[in-house]
């Protein structure tokens, strides 16, 4: 490390305990806020934590800033950087902009989390849009290090400053952080998976083609899960890249942009190694609670409850998906921005057409033995993983909730991305 580095470290982390010191002894706030903010500034930290914790539990987005300050340097309690990372997580998502700021202190000093310099300056920067001052302070030193791309991609990330703690009510959602992805949750249920005979001929499905979505079967998903709001995009791609992950391969983008554009050509692998970076960033370990989804979770989610070839219903309309055919200004040629067209009653957006999306299961040519819990299916041909939703080149017939198909697990593809599921127990 630097002695430059070294020395950021620790004026920012002074400059955290010079503002909460200048901390101003009148406050808005009436009452028991009042008191615990003055005890905070006065440095009397266990009058501060029995005037705060009460109403940082009732939801007092200043109260809680003030909590998980008092946890993250151990004033008054014991140090604890997972409590400091609830509390201030949960006073972020009301935009506070003392908790944003403590959490780009956590991110440059890998204080419970790793350190992520790139997220650190986009607390930072999400901090000063709030008018707390000290974030302009902690941006603008972590800028004069940093690489041009990764200041880019910072500032892209602090767009999207609204983050939240884990939810659990369904059709809520979720960002863990700056550069994550949105997440969604999805409600434990059941459905029928796959085509009956008389789905196939509704939706003419070719006679080659209809045994791989037979024989339908019921399939039960007994534990809500959340799923990526949008195919991951190259913004999100380009994150991992940049902190060090996801093998520094950075995927063509065949001159459409990157931004908010699915990733594509990355193969079942790449994506297994995009998982692997989220879960290090949030438990320091490749094994966590991201994941792909399995294919039943995708055709569940895909169908959100309908039983028509597509959640819409059984016409494919104008305007609802990109794919040859499908009546949008990207059809046939290349791919749309994520979120460019409805979402279905889940609120995930571009289920159908536009990238083929990876799963985790290993492919069958048939659901004959296919898990009935909604598990991953990891017997068969698992040198090939299943892909579905199809894409912007598909044609109208294949642009369905239970058509699917299968790629090698190394195979990049300028059609193919992935979008991330995870675990919420």
């Amino acid at each position: 490390m630097s002695r430059y580095l070294r020395y950021l470290r620790l004026a920012i982390t002074l400059g955290l305990l010079i503002f909460f010191a200048a901390l101003p002894h009148r406050v808005k706030a009436a009452g028991q806020l009042e008191d615990g903010l003055r005890a905070l500034d006065d440095e009397q930290f266990a009058t501060a934590f029995q005037r705060l914790a009460p109403l940082a539990k009732q939801g007092e987005a200043a109260a809680q800033a003030g909590l998980g300050v008092l946890f993250l340097n151990g004033w008054g309690v014991r140090q604890d950087y997972d409590e400091a990372l609830k509390w201030l997580r949960q006073a972020a998502t009301k935009g506070d902009g003392k908790a944003l700021f403590s959490l780009g202190i956590m991110a440059v000093n890998g204080l419970g989390i790793p350190q992520d310099e790139i997220q650190a300056y986009a607390w930072f920067d999400c901090a000063d849009r709030q008018g707390e001052r000290n974030g302009a302070i902690g941006r603008d030193s972590l800028a004069t290090h940093m690489a041009p791309e990764a200041v880019e991609l910072a500032r892209h990330q602090s767009q999207a400053c609204v983050v939240s703690p884990l939810a659990s009510a369904p059709g809520s959602s979720f960002r863990e952080a700056p550069g994550f992805p949105e997440m969604v949750v999805i409600p434990a249920g059941g459905i029928r998976i796959g085509s009956s005979a008389a789905d196939a001929k509704r939706d003419e499905i070719a006679e080659e083609d209809a045994p791989r979505e037979g024989p339908q079967h019921h399939v039960t998903i007994a534990q809500a899960f959340a799923l990526g709001r949008t195919p991951a995009t190259f913004a999100e791609w380009d994150s991992c890249v940049l902190d060090g992950g996801c093998g520094g391969y950075r995927p063509v983008d065949l001159g459409w942009g990157r931004g908010d554009r699915p990733v594509v050509n990355v193969s079942w692998e790449d994506a297994q190694a995009y998982v692997a970076w989220l879960n290090r960033k949030v438990s320091g370990r490749e094994s966590g609670p991201y994941r792909l989804p399995s294919e039943a979770e995708w055709e569940y989610a895909a169908r959100a409850g309908s039983s028509t070839a597509r959640w819409w219903g059984d016409d494919i309309g104008s305007g609802r998906a990109n794919c040859d055919g499908c009546g949008s200004r990207w059809d046939g040629k290349q791919s749309a921005p994520v979120g460019s067209f409805p979402p279905n009653p889940f609120r995930l957006f571009d289920m159908l057409g536009n990238v083929w999306q990876w799963t985790d299961d290993c492919w069958n040519e048939n659901y004959e033995g296919a898990p009935e819990d909604g598990r991953s299916w990891q017997t068969g041909q698992c040198q090939a993983r299943v892909i579905r939703g199809h894409s912007y080149a598909s044609s109208v017939s294949f642009v369905r909730s239970a058509s699917r198909s299968r790629d090698n697990t190394g195979s990049r593809y300028l059609l193919t991305g992935f979008r991330v599921a995870r675990r919420l127990d």
